[in-house]
């Protein structure tokens, strides 16, 4: 709490970065696709199911559900598409 506080006197936010941030955002919400609201819906779910079954034991395999085949080597798409099940 106290190293959070130092921080925000140390590095405060200016009214223009908040504008920036937030024309950011709102920029990136008009322009979500029908592809981006499904990828979104599998890993919400996919992150429910791996919170609800307790602690991931196997962090290597719960990346490899949530992240896209492209970015994990060895794994295919049909691999994933049936982990996330």
């Amino acid at each position: 709490m106290a190293i959070q506080q130092l921080r925000d006197w140390n590095n405060p936010v200016t009214r223009e970065e908040l504008i920036r941030v937030a024309d950011l955002w709102v920029e990136t919400a008009m322009n979500i696709t029908d592809r981006d609201l499904r990828t979104m819906r599998r890993l919400t779910s996919v992150q429910r199911r791996l919170l609800s079954s307790g602690p991931a034991t196997d962090l290597a395999k719960a990346s490899a559900v949530l992240m896209p085949p492209s970015l994990v080597p060895g794994i295919s798409e049909t691999k994933v598409a049936f982990s996330a099940r």
